[in-house]
């Protein structure tokens, strides 16, 4: 029978007479990615961008919280997906992104218990664009404390990650905000 999980004990019934669960139990092969897509190359900071994991062993088409997803790092830990489902049985799961920001979020898929390896596929958050800088004052001191206002897009959610800035220079890194 198709299915998923691990632990899954067995019990009879015959006529309208239930045997009690056999003590032992017998698992399905466990998940595994094997690639991951997005529209365009990126996923949105603004999350809420549908991602299809494409794998095995992800059982029949089951709909939402039967299935948790989740990247980031190396724990693949950072970020849940919310709404996934088995789209198509045994190897296509789709989810939602959720708002995030950085590069190279490795995921990991929970089904009935069983959690896949890492993925050694991977997606990124668009990088972050400057399209202005405001200035409160027209030359800045060298002592600093002036307000400078970046405008742009890909900045991520307003709290819960850090933001590093830098200018100066041809390449932007001569000092650090």
């Amino acid at each position: 029978v198709a299915g998923y999980g691990n632990a899954l004990k067995f019990k009879a019934t015959v006529g309208s007479q239930a045997s009690s669960v056999f003590s032992s139990s017998v698992a399905y092969t466990a998940p595994a990615i094997t690639g991951l897509s997005v529209s365009g190359s990126t996923m949105t900071t603004a999350g809420s961008q549908s991602i299809t994991i494409t794998g095995t062993n992800f059982g029949p088409a089951v709909g939402a919280n039967a299935i948790a997803a989740s990247y980031g790092g190396n724990s693949a830990a950072d970020y849940d997906a919310t709404s996934c489902s088995v789209t198509t049985a045994n190897t296509i799961i789709k989810c939602t992104s959720a708002v995030g920001v950085g590069a190279s979020h490795k995921w990991k898929v929970t089904l009935g218990g069983q959690t896949s390896a890492l993925s050694s596929a991977t997606l990124s958050y668009t990088t972050a664009a400057i399209t202005g800088v405001t200035v409160s004052v027209g030359t800045l001191a060298t002592a600093g404390g002036e307000s400078i206002v970046l405008a742009g897009s890909n900045f991520g959610p307003t709290s819960g990650h850090t933001v590093a800035v830098t200018y100066g220079g041809s390449d932007g890194a001569l000092f650090t905000a």
